[in-house]
């Protein structure tokens, strides 16, 4: 994990996270931040798996632990969420704002793919959505001076129907489209016009007056031609906030995936914990697929989340050819004439481990020929419900519009784009305890 911080990073108190059986047959998550302690429970029904391991195995199944305190009161955080996507990012902060007993309450979400609004407004339920650039709703102007990117004057909210948000809103939360810094675009790569609406998102949440800002993205955006990164720690760090950013492995807080994110979180009043110790907090040897997946193996359900699509008789005499020769990676001779002569894909037509993490996920899960998406144990893709598993949806995830089924590709492009949820619990851990 790479981190670099600012002088006004500082601790606000020894931050420890850990999951511990206490009987009578009951999981406790216990978060201490200084003096400060904040404990979740859930009922252990697996006495022979490690507490830790049971505790993420009934959250991915769909419990929600419950906190523990002497007062009723509830208690809030107020979210904005910028190409929110499906939800996927602000699953993993409901998580975390979970673990400190708060409810979240997502005032606007905006994104410009409408479907996927619509499968956010079913899960999490935000006052007002808005299915347009981040752009159309802002009124900002950067300028470099004396080499450095500076406001030219306050940002300000223009959509009419969010100006009613300003003042209300603790976190802003954002994830920028990633395609322009993914190492897996050959043509647009670090340079794509998409990458400058990466510091729009701070220009957003100094115009909605918010607390806070989590940001994600892949790591490649720290190295894009506008400087995207730079900029926004540059605006910022102007107006005095806290701000963190690193690059974290999913791998490295025990989830079995590879994928990494780059996280940057910004405070305006208090120090962030630093995401460098969240991590260790969180670290543990990546678990498995077998870990995640085996319940699942053999599910008998008409529902669209177990079913695998048609697939050419050509890839299932590659994915035979697999099994029949206990291989996981495809030989050249198999594969299509246009990767005989030599290529750079080896994952493509790829068979995962059963004892180890899944590879990234991404919206081409249910082709094998799009990565390492035939299942370790079954002669068949992965499923999308194994799918949104790794990416750390829970099963009560609904990713149906007007109670249909959606396309599958609608369906891979909202688990594949997915910021997986346990990165995104992660990352909040620095940036909520700020706020409350």
């Amino acid at each position: 994990m790479t981190l670099t911080s600012n002088s006004k990073l500082g601790p606000v108190g020894a931050f420890s996270h850990e999951i511990f059986r206490e009987e009578p047959g009951q999981l406790v998550r216990r978060i201490s931040i200084g003096d400060r302690i904040f404990e979740t429970t859930l009922v252990s029904r697996l006495n022979d798996v490690a507490a830790d391991d049971e505790w993420w195995l009934q959250v991915i199944r769909g419990e929600i632990p419950v906190v523990r305190r002497a007062d009723t009161d509830i208690r809030r955080l107020r979210l904005a969420d910028l190409f929110c996507g499906s939800g996927g990012f602000t699953n993993g902060i409901r998580m975390a704002a979970n673990a400190f007993g708060l409810k979240i309450d997502v005032k606007f979400a905006v994104d410009t793919d409408v479907a996927a609004l619509g499968i956010y407004r079913k899960n999490h339920r935000p006052i007002k959505t808005v299915g347009r650039s981040v752009k159309d709703i802002l009124d900002s102007q950067v300028v470099i001076k004396d080499g450095m990117a500076r406001f030219y004057y306050d940002p300000v909210l223009v959509h009419e129907e969010l100006e009613d948000f300003v003042g209300d809103v603790d976190l802003v939360v954002a994830g920028p489209p990633c395609q322009g810094h993914s190492n897996l675009n050959n043509h647009t790569r670090r340079d794509d016009v998409r990458n400058a609406l990466y510091p729009t998102a701070a220009e957003i949440a100094v115009a909605v007056g918010a607390k806070g800002i989590l940001i994600e993205n892949v790591p490649a955006v720290l190295h894009d031609k506008y400087e995207s990164v730079r900029i926004t720690r540059e605006l910022l760090g102007e107006l005095k906030w806290s701000i963190d950013d690193a690059v974290v492995a999913a791998t490295s807080i025990g989830w079995p995936q590879t994928r990494k994110r780059h996280f940057l979180s910004a405070s305006s009043s208090q120090p962030l914990i630093p995401l460098r110790e969240i991590v260790d907090a969180l670290g543990s040897e990546p678990r498995s697929l077998n870990w995640l997946l085996s319940d699942v193996l053999d599910v008998d359900s008409p529902s669209f989340m177990d079913q695998v699509g048609k697939m050419s008789d050509e890839n299932i005499e590659r994915i035979n050819f697999l099994f029949d020769n206990n291989l996981y990676t495809l030989p050249d001779h198999i594969r299509p004439k246009s990767h005989q002569d030599g290529h750079t894909y080896p994952s493509s037509y790829g068979r995962m481990r059963w004892d180890k993490p899944s590879g990234t996920i991404t919206t081409g899960f249910m082709t094998p020929g799009r990565g390492r998406f035939v299942h370790p144990l079954r002669r068949r893709p992965i499923t999308p419900r194994e799918a949104a598993r790794i990416q750390g949806f829970p099963d009560s995830f609904k990713f149906v519009l007007d109670d249909q089924p959606p396309s599958r590709s609608l369906l891979a492009k909202w688990i594949g784009d997915a910021v997986p949820g346990p990165l995104g619990y992660a990352a909040a851990m620095s940036i909520i305890p700020t706020l409350i």
